[in-house]
């Protein structure tokens, strides 16, 4: 794997595990608290944007590892960035709690078999 494609894996796990780590650290203060929203939010733009122009560079990855949640994650970062307005902040951090620790294995799992 070339070096932008791990540098683009390398900022999924970075951006994600900051999520998750901003959730239990915060709680639903992560929603309330504009700073803490925003830096939720970023983050999860980031995972999405990076997940994005891995599919856009090596379009075989996604059929390679298709239990990651790749159209699911570019969604929510394309709602982010795009329909900002129509997400509940609630919804980020259950997202964030439910599905960023298993993205998280799973870019852990592609960053071992693809070196």
């Amino acid at each position: 794997m070339n070096e932008r494609l791990l540098k683009r894996l390398a900022d999924v796990r970075e951006e994600a595990q900051f999520a998750v780590d901003l959730v239990n650290r915060h709680g639903s203060a992560a929603s309330s608290d504009p700073t803490l929203r925003r830096a939720l939010e970023r983050a999860c733009e980031i995972v999405g944007e990076a997940l994005r122009a891995l599919v856009a560079n090596d379009p075989e990855i996604a059929a390679e590892y298709p239990d990651l949640p790749w159209r699911e994650a570019i969604g929510l970062r394309t709602k982010l960035a795009h329909g900002y307005d129509s997400l509940n902040p609630g919804q980020l951090i259950v997202i964030v709690q439910d599905h960023f620790p298993d993205l998280i294995r799973q870019v852990d799992t592609i960053l071992v078999e693809r070196p």
